[in-house]
């Protein structure tokens, strides 16, 4: 390979790693700094804590010491329930990310642990789930706004093997997998207006094409091809009413719209050996990454020809 030919490979090269890294950014969520995570719809006898029980690395970096543990113990019926959450929409007025979107969804997924110990149904897991605000094309109209959450789970995915492997830490890339729905108030007028869409085999492009429905009796759904569907949060959890003890745990949740808002948050504890600075945007390679190649490969490109000018002489 010529001294050219091997100064394009290196600028190719980099633009391909660059392309594939720059745009991502880890976000450390502890106690103490949580970056808008908190604990949510946690009842008795469940817990759910960043603790160093079962430690998970980064996506992104080495950092991984921690996870979020979930752990439910079984006295009540329909006490088993605890949830993580991160919800980014506080204005009561206006949409505070106006791209996050359904249609600009690019990329959904996260890490997850069933325990052995475990003696819930062998189908169960934490979901991930999508919080959602429905805006029926009059923005400056709330009144007509509805809410829900489109769920992830294992078990309503085609080739389920009918258990979830314990003791392991599983990777699952949510983002073309089938997905159900929570709706909340989707009709006030109608018999029932919150609660489970039965419909289990939509992809989140399903659920954007036109009307769905559940079964009979089940709240009716917004037709997600008017107006804009924004995602508002991102939840996981554990229960309800699963009839048994639990210890699960959650890392590395993914969630990113178009190219540039793409974030991991890996959970991690407080210990300052595992502390990071406040996460920094990188730019995005469309830009001023492309910038900075360019001129990588001017300056290499000169550094060889005035190399190669001495040499003649």
């Amino acid at each position: 390979m010529t001294k050219n030919n091997s100064i394009v490979f290196f600028t190719f090269i980099m633009l391909a790693i660059s392309n594939g890294l720059m745009a991502q950014i880890e976000t450390v969520s502890t106690t103490t700094a949580p970056a808008g995570w908190l604990p949510a719809n946690v009842r008795a006898d469940s817990t759910v804590a960043v603790t160093t029980a079962q430690p998970r690395a980064g996506q992104v970096s080495s950092l991984g010491d921690s996870s979020i543990e979930f752990n439910t113990q079984f006295v009540t019926a329909g006490q088993d329930k605890a949830d993580y959450q991160l919800i980014w929409q506080t204005s009561p007025t206006s949409i505070n990310f106006p791209n996050r979107t359904l249609n600009n969804l690019t990329q959904l997924s996260y890490e997850y642990y069933r325990d052995s110990s475990s003696a819930v149904a062998p189908i169960l897991h934490p979901p991930v789930r999508l919080a959602w605000l429905h805006d029926s094309g009059t923005p400056a109209d709330p009144t007509d706004d509805t809410y829900g959450f489109f769920i992830y789970e294992a078990v309503y995915q085609p080739g389920f093997g009918g258990t979830i492997v314990t003791d392991s830490w599983i990777s699952e890339d949510v983002f073309s997998s089938e997905i159900w729905l929570f709706c909340s108030d989707c009709d006030p007028s109608a018999t029932v207006a919150s609660g489970v869409v039965q419909n289990f085999n939509l992809t989140f492009t399903d659920w954007l094409s036109g009307p769905q429905v559940g079964a009979g009796g089940d709240p009716t759904p917004p037709d997600f091809s008017n107006g804009i569907l924004y995602i508002v949060g991102i939840n996981t959890g554990v229960g309800s009413g699963w009839g048994a003890d639990s210890l699960m745990y959650v890392d590395n949740v993914r969630i990113a719209f178009g190219a540039t808002d793409d974030l991991v948050f890996n959970f991690e504890d407080d210990d300052s050996a595992f502390a990071l600075p406040p996460p920094v945007a990188v730019p995005d390679i469309n830009n001023y990454g492309y910038l900075v190649l360019f001129l990588l490969f001017i300056a290499l490109t000169f550094k060889w020809h005035k190399k190669q000018q001495f040499t003649v002489k």
